[in-house]
């Protein structure tokens, strides 16, 4: 668990996940040099319209820029 101001660093490569509890949360994110992640963002916030999400679409978005989901 972690509290607010938390710093939380997670090395490229490994496999991560967040969940937030009942409250809900809110999450800063940065990445480093060679990233895909701020085009990833642009194009899940182009393609994905607002409310609950199509799972299948976010994922398939965000494997065109590189991520992979372990479920």
């Amino acid at each position: 668990m972690c509290v607010a101001g938390t710093f939380v660093h997670v090395p490229a490569g490994v496999v991560h996940a967040f969940n937030y509890g009942p409250g809900g949360g809110e999450m800063l994110e940065i990445t480093g040099m060679g990233s895909k992640a701020i085009q990833m963002f642009t194009a899940l916030d182009r393609e994905i319209p607002p409310g609950p999400p199509d799972v299948q679409k976010v994922v398939q978005v965000a494997g065109e820029h590189g991520v992979t989901f372990h479920i």
